[in-house]
């Protein structure tokens, strides 16, 4: 699962386990449990991304590793993160 969340203005950062097969890590970013729309997909090297400000409101976030054949399981479970009204002082964010 995802390690933590953190901010460094004006991002904010996911950090989860690393896998020790994995090359790379795909990267979900959704106001929604199911992903029916995903706001941020990223393919990054790391178990970390940053992200841009988020809009108040409820997040979902999951990653899985991908392994040098470019193959994958399947996401585990969302986590969601709630991002509080005034959490980010200026705009823009993402909605």
């Amino acid at each position: 699962g995802f390690g933590n969340l953190y901010t460094k203005n004006p991002a904010v950062g996911f950090r989860w386990n690393a896998d020790p097969h994995a090359s790379q890590y795909q990267f979900q970013l959704s106001r929604y449990q199911d992903f029916r729309v995903i706001k941020t997909e990223r393919i990054v090297d790391q178990p970390a991304v940053k992200v841009g400000k988020l809009a108040p409101g409820n997040w979902y976030v999951r990653a899985r590793p991908v392994d040098a054949k470019d193959t994958n399981g399947g996401f585990p479970a969302a986590q969601k993160i709630r991002v509080p009204w005034g959490f980010f002082s200026s705009a823009p964010w993402q909605d």
